[in-house]
């Protein structure tokens, strides 16, 4: 596999899986069982699978290990055993999320922008992934019922998380820009443990209080010039919980991946194809949408 300094890589394989904003927590074991069973039984289909952030619904660090990460670095070891390569694209709730719990989980981490490069003939696994995707899941998912919708779309392909284009939440970009200097990060992760855990309560009870969700997200103006920019035709990414598809004056598409919650999605891309699958989310895990 090629990978730069500048955070591109070249997909030999073209079986990708793309999720965001799993907001794993020991409060949700609905979301922490769908999730569990997406990475034993939807994943291992794929070549690769990336995760865009928001993976936990907080991080303190790396040294404070619960039942709830060291299971899910369990299941993704795994996974990565099995031939499936994870990355991982740092959050708003899990930019502190290091080297240590990448190496337990065996997954790799990426830049907070990703180029990432899509060759539609390239060789693939000896399936067709979107008519067998379902065949090892739950019998309440199969090809018949599971939602997807699918487009065409071009490389380069940027993965970002999502919240540098949502410029108007103007406190929570101030934040953002103080927090992740190498110093101040460097400094919370040497404050004791119990402050970190009620430091990462009090930032995500604060966000769940938003007196106005619509200002995180992304604006508009700002998004055309950061396709410029950065000169790509395809954006994935997450942040919003607000799942769509945007096109955008020049044909640049803009891809948004749902939060999971009462129902969650994930993408599939295949040869320069991207579909949505989207489920439900109970108890007994991921379930079809009738």
């Amino acid at each position: 596999m090629e990978r730069s300094y500048l955070g591109v890589q070249s997909a030999h394989h073209p079986i990708s899986l793309f999720i965001s904003d799993i907001h794993l927590s020991e409060s949700r074991n609905d979301i922490v069982t769908a999730f569990l069973q997406f990475v034993t039984e939807v994943a291992p289909k794929a070549d690769r699978l990336y995760i865009l952030g928001d993976l936990f619904d907080f991080w303190a660090g790396d040294d404070i290990a619960t039942p709830l990460t060291e299971k899910v670095a369990v299941y993704l070891s795994k996974l990565a055993k099995s031939g499936v390569e994870i990355f991982f694209l740092p959050g708003n709730r899990d930019f502190a999320l290091g080297k240590r719990y990448a190496q337990q989980a065996h997954f790799q981490i990426l830049p907070t922008e990703y180029r990432l490069i899509v060759e539609k003939d390239s060789e693939a696994k000896s399936l067709n992934y979107l008519n067998d995707i379902s065949d090892d899941i739950d019998k309440n998912i199969d090809d018949s019922r599971e939602s997807a919708d699918c487009l065409d779309i071009d490389s380069p392909i940027l993965l970002i998380h999502g919240d540098e284009l949502c410029i108007d939440d103007l406190a929570y970009q101030r934040y953002k820009r103080w927090i992740r200097q190498p110093m101040i990060l460097g400094l919370l992760r040497r404050l004791p443990r119990t402050y970190r855990l009620r430091l990462a309560d009090k930032i995500r009870q604060k966000s769940r209080d938003l007196p106005n969700k619509a200002i995180i997200d992304v604006n508009e103006d700002f998004t055309e010039r950061f396709f410029a920019q950065k000169s790509v035709s395809t954006i994935i990414h997450g942040h919003t919980h607000r799942a769509g598809i945007h096109r955008y004056r020049k044909g640049q598409i803009r891809v948004v991946l749902s939060d999971w919650d009462r129902t969650g999605d994930y993408l599939v891309l295949e040869k320069g194809r991207l579909c949505r699958h989207t489920f439900k989310i109970t108890n007994q895990g991921m379930e079809a949408i009738r």
